[in-house]
């Protein structure tokens, strides 16, 4: 069988402050080599696991909730994390120079040695993704190749004119894929309170967990994100 090795994850952050949405941009990007057997079956790479740990204090209530755990296994095909769940059709368009739309992120394929693929290499014109995934997934079954996937995420408050919102959250990221050691590890740090001026709200990220937050005086509530795996289609990347 063949086998994926993790060459490298990279990232990159900057503030975000628009009209909407205050808080970070943030960039993960992983390459990943496929290296096949003659006679071996094409296996996938392993889940992209997305895990975030989060704490959200709530001043207004005095409340506060956390939660953890891999967002890829609960909403694959979020905005966020769609370049990943639909990796072959997107890689695909990269390929054979058919540009598949993506909201946020992308998906890039290269040949082992990290060079664009020539025409010619995938079948071009195809239009099904379960078509696209299986040419894909043929070529790296026959050469190998490197694939490169970015995530973008844009981790925020939602800014509202009809309500006073004072909170601060610490949200800790620990990312990459499933069963490998090597993650990227990420902390950000937003403190809104609407009911002063702007200039004194925080948005920080930084490089590991140096940050920790008081909970005293806060009763903790539940948080439950809702479980959307199950909306994965045929040519999506895999069954969760």
């Amino acid at each position: 069988m063949g086998k994926w090795n993790l060459l490298d994850i990279k990232s990159s952050y900057n503030l975000l402050d628009g009209d909407n949405r205050w808080g970070t941009n943030l960039k993960v990007t992983l390459r990943l080599l496929y290296k096949p057997k003659l006679l071996g079956k094409f296996v996938e790479p392993p889940l992209l696991d997305w895990y975030e740990t989060i704490i959200t204090l709530d001043h207004v209530n005095k409340e506060y909730w956390v939660w953890h755990g891999n967002l890829y296994k609960i909403n694959p095909t979020s905005n966020t994390l769609k370049a990943w769940c639909l990796r072959w059709p997107i890689a695909y368009g990269f390929a054979t120079k058919a540009p598949f739309y993506l909201s946020k992120g992308y998906v890039k394929l290269y040949t082992k040695n990290g060079f664009q693929l020539k025409g010619g290499q995938i079948k071009a014109g195809l239009s099904n993704p379960v078509k696209k995934t299986e040419a894909v997934r043929k070529y790296l079954q026959k050469n190998g190749g490197i694939l490169e996937v970015q995530i973008h995420d844009i981790p925020s408050f939602g800014i509202s004119k009809s309500r006073i919102k004072n909170e601060e959250r610490l949200l800790n990221f620990n990312c990459g894929i499933v069963g490998n050691p090597m993650k990227f590890q990420g902390q950000q740090y937003l403190k809104m309170f609407s009911s002063e001026p702007k200039n004194t709200w925080i948005s920080e990220f930084t490089p590991g967990w140096p940050k920790s937050i008081k909970t005293t005086g806060f009763r903790k509530i539940p948080h439950i994100k809702k479980d959307r795996s199950n909306v994965l289609k045929p040519g999506d990347g895999e069954v969760l």
